[in-house]
């Protein structure tokens, strides 16, 4: 059984991760609802849950933002021993599961991607962050490998080879170093990992497949589209033999 109740935060303001001024700021609560739900489990007995909505504007940039907090009794997040402000005793707080839309960025996209042309591979780095930000690891995995594979094919390499036959494809074309190769074919893998065999990285490997994505990727993408911004003067037309400057 279940029941919706509006405007149920008695403060007018609490603290948020704003999506463009980072954690706890505070924020005006703009409006908010709640869900709650009761029911009974046969070895668990009676649970409840509850869902709460709410509308945060932060009180620094006023950026618009969505907070969704959630209870569920003997599942929240905790416990955790804090000390009671008044009679100094250990306690346990139970905490719910807080989340953010849009979700909090997890880790800053480069200056760099930001002067790449639009199309590929910017739009599907986009939705490989976006994965990131929203803690799919798996996904995200999975998206650097397609990455590179693109950026492959986007050079000139055939798309119907399997990916070792496409980095050595990728390497004759003078795009990789003997390590450049070593270490995409560990990026590579390592999406493959999370695709074909169950997968998921923690978050401190999952950091540094991106590190050496963008590794590459700067070096391979940004520095040639600085160069070709380069205005290089023209070449000066050379005179026609059998010509003089006066004429005769």
């Amino acid at each position: 059984m279940g029941d919706h109740k509006a405007d149920t935060d008695e403060n007018t303001t609490c603290k948020g991760y704003c999506p463009q001024c980072g954690a706890d700021r505070v924020a005006d609560i703009v409006g908010s609802r709640t869900h709650k739900e009761h029911w009974t489990e046969d070895k668990l007995g009676t649970m409840s849950a509850t869902e709460t909505y709410r509308i945060l504007q932060c009180c620094g940039c006023e950026k618009l933002y969505v907070q969704r907090e959630q209870w569920l009794s003997g599942y929240e997040d905790g416990p955790y021993q804090e000390i009671d402000p008044v009679t100094g005793k250990e306690i346990l707080v139970y905490k719910p599961w807080v989340t953010y839309w849009p979700s909090p960025e997890k880790r800053e996209k480069p200056d760099w991607m930001s002067k790449l042309h639009n199309g590929m591979p910017r739009g599907l780095l986009d939705e490989v962050y976006g994965a990131l930000n929203a803690d799919h690891r798996v996904l995200a995995a999975i998206g650097i490998r397609t990455v590179l594979d693109h950026m492959m094919v986007w050079k000139g390499v055939d798309a119907a080879l399997p990916f070792e036959k496409k980095l050595d494809a990728f390497q004759e074309k003078g795009f990789l170093a003997k390590n450049d190769k070593q270490i995409l074919s560990k990026l590579i893998d390592a999406g493959s990992a999370a695709a074909h065999r169950d997968w998921k990285p923690e978050q401190e490997g999952l950091s540094r497949l991106f590190d050496g994505m963008e590794n590459f990727l700067e070096r391979a993408l940004r520095i040639e589209n600085e160069v070709d911004e380069i205005e290089v003067p023209p070449k000066p037309e050379r005179p026609k033999k059998g010509k003089t400057d006066s004429g005769s």
